[in-house]
């Protein structure tokens, strides 16, 4: 939130309508502003994604490169963790995926909404899951242990266009968190 506090004398808002003015004659004045969400998207392109997803066990991982999303009094560090046979036995076959806060001293310390999709061959988003998460541990890794399955990869080409996989997220973090 934005504060604007101005002194006013004898002004009212039939003045000048592109500056803030209160709507009544007033001595003092307080506005509250709500700051518009931060959005920020990221996008990682793994070359030959079912070729990995074969030779990779379940519970080996993969890592995005890191990525700032910068709020307004500091900067949050992020990346993708995959697992791209699944986390455990029970989630092989299948496309894990998680949004990682990975800052180094401090948690994030903010609620996020948090959309994962792929990006099909129409540059589109597609298989879109959400998920709505507080990072406040140092750490933390929120996401889908059942992203896609394979199956559903190899039976839509549109989903790897020349054999690859492109992860798209989109998180927003609400005014009152940043």
């Amino acid at each position: 939130l934005i504060h604007f506090y101005k002194s006013f004398r004898n002004m009212s808002a039939q003045h000048n309508t592109k500056r803030k003015a209160p709507p009544i004659e007033t001595d003092s004045w307080c506005y509250t502003e709500i700051a518009p969400d931060k959005e920020f998207t990221y996008s990682w392109t793994i070359e030959q994604f079912m070729k990995i997803a074969k030779a990779y066990p379940h519970s080996k991982t993969m890592y995005s490169e890191q990525f700032v999303i910068p709020l307004k009094n500091r900067n949050t560090i992020w990346r993708l963790k995959i697992y791209p046979n699944g986390r455990t036995e029970a989630d092989q076959n299948n496309l894990t995926v998680f949004l990682k806060d990975s800052g180094r001293q401090t948690p994030s310390n903010v609620k996020a909404h948090v959309e994962f999709s792929i990006i099909n061959d129409q540059g589109n988003r597609a298989k879109t899951k959400p998920i709505d998460k507080e990072y406040k541990v140092l750490h933390h890794a929120f996401g889908f242990s059942n992203f896609v399955k394979h199956a559903d990869l190899e039976a839509d080409p549109s989903l790897l266009p020349n054999g690859n996989l492109t992860i798209h997220v989109k998180i927003t973090i609400p005014d009152r968190e940043h």
